[in-house]
Parts: C-alpha cells; structure tokens; sequence
C-alpha cells in the first residue's frame, strides 16, 4: 500500500489531503506549525506529516476564528481560553469505517442506510463527509482504475456522496451572499459530482460559488454570466475535451467579460497551452484551489 491508503486507515491524513478537507493551502499548515506552533502533526521515518481528526478539527477552529477577525497571532491564546467541547465519536477502532466499507463491499444499499443513520445521529453531515465517507472515496478512487470490484463500490459511494453533497449545497448556500464565481464542467462531462464537491469545499470557507449544471456549452455559460453578473469562470478539467471543445468553446469563454480558471488533471498537465489561451492555471499542484479562486475573484 502507499503511503496515504496506509495512512487513512488509520485514521491519519497526509497534508494535501487535509489542505482538500479544510480549504487551508499546505503552505499556510506549515506556517502554522512553524512560526506559531499551531497544529502539530505525527511524522513518518522520511518526515511527511500525518494528520488526525482531532488536527482537523483543530485547524477548522483556526479557520473560524480568522474569518470572525482574529489575528493569527492571537489565534492560540484564543484555542488556549476555550477548549474544544468533546462530540461524540461515530469511529471505535476504525468499526464504523469497516463496517461502511464491507457494506459497500456488498452493495447492501439497506446496511448503508442503517450506518449512516447511526453516523449522523452523533455528528453533523458535514464532519461524517469530510472525516469518513469522501475520503473513504477518495481511497477507492486511487485503487479502481484495475479491480472492477472496487470500480463499481467506487460507483455507488459516488452517486451517495452527490446527493449529500448536492443537500448540503443548498443549506450552506443560503447562509452565505448570492455568488459571483461560476462553476461548470466542459461538454461532453455530465457529472455533477466533482461540481459539488468544489461547491461544498468552497461553500465550507465561506466562498460562495454557485453550480447550474455539468457540461455546459460556451454559449449556455455566456448567457448565465450575462443574467447574474458572475465575474469567475471555473472549468473543471479531470480529462481532456475533444479538439472541437478546445478549438472553439474555450476562446469563446475567454472572450466573456469575466476570469477564467482552470482546475483538475487536465488543467495541471495542459498548463501552457491554457495559460496562452488566457486560461488561469494555478501554477503548482500543491496549491489550495480555494485560494487560488480567491485571487480572482
């Protein structure tokens, strides 16, 4: 097994994982550790940081207090005065994990529904997604491209997952001031899952960021531009569109009056070609995609 499979089974989470949990770039984690002493994670032999829950929720508690005004410099006396209140645990040595995983294992669709109903009667939706069940997809993402069996287990947590997601989505977004980023996928990807799933990170840190539809054409999303006033574009990019796509709905997008970015796979792997289309493409893979749609925003 590699590093992170190994690791989450554990319960412990490597950063870039847990910058994708929390919204909080690797960088700043470091920073945190380093000049504030704040988050102090266990370490392999080669030294990679491994998360827990605990430092999870820990660096929420951080990310609250800086978005209520709290200057980092401050944050620890703050941690320090008010300790975390203990929640209810849904994991006793890993047994409500295996015991999702076996029934996915099984496509027992009834199980699943008992374990999550256990789940969330003893935390909030968000935390059992966040903690359990997307990394819980992320791991069998990793491991599917050769066992159908995991494919298809991979399959059914997705279509789960979408319709949480989707739920939550919708709460959050009503807390939160009407957004002005835009998020689609390119024609012919008609799945709505990474779509919400970048929603409900970005809904999580307080970045409103609004999902019509998956595949959209470049005249749909003009259009939804020109009723809403968006002034970002974000293109998730896992694969590569067809030359057509390229060729005439990505110069089409670019000539909008708004920024485009481009997230994913793809995105990272076709950085030149896009970034001379006018396309934005963080510049590093590490980078924290919250962060980087704040900057053009």
């Amino acid at each position: 097994m590699i590093l992170n499979e190994l690791a989450e089974e554990h319960g412990l989470y490597p950063i870039r994982t847990v910058a994708q949990m929390t919204g909080v770039n690797p960088i700043t984690l470091r920073a945190w550790e380093r000049r504030y002493g704040m988050i102090q994670p266990k370490r392999t032999a080669k030294g990679h940081r491994l998360y827990s829950l605990r430092d999870i929720e820990e660096i929420r508690r951080i990310t609250d207090l800086l978005d209520q005004g709290v200057s980092i410099g401050q944050v620890s006396p703050v941690l320090e005065q008010h300790p975390p209140t203990s929640q209810p645990d849904i994991v006793h040595g890993d047994s409500w994990t295996d015991s999702y995983a076996h029934a996915l294992a099984r496509l027992d669709e009834s199980a699943l529904n008992a374990l999550e109903a256990q789940a969330l009667s003893m935390a909030q939706v968000n935390d059992v997604l966040a903690a359990y069940l997307l990394p819980l997809l992320d791991r069998l993402d990793r491991l599917r491209s050769h066992d159908l069996d995991r494919e298809v287990q991979y399959r059914l947590l997705q279509t789960r997952l979408t319709q949480f997601l989707a739920q939550q989505v919708r709460i959050l977004s009503a807390t939160l001031p009407p957004a002005r980023v835009l998020a689609s996928t390119l024609p012919p990807e008609r799945s709505m899952f990474a779509l919400w799933r970048l929603a409900w990170t970005s809904l999580r840190a307080q970045l409103p960021l609004q999902v019509i539809a998956a595949g959209l054409s470049a005249n749909q999303l003009t259009h939804a531009q020109h009723l809403a006033g968006y002034t970002t574009l974000v293109l998730l990019l896992d694969s590569e569109p067809p030359l057509a796509v390229m060729g005439t709905q990505l110069p089409l997008l670019v000539a909008a009056d708004w920024s485009v970015l481009a997230l994913g796979r793809y995105a990272h792997a076709k950085r030149e070609e896009l970034s001379a289309l006018g396309i934005h493409v963080p510049p590093t893979e590490d980078e924290s995609p919250l962060d980087f749609i704040r900057a053009h925003v």
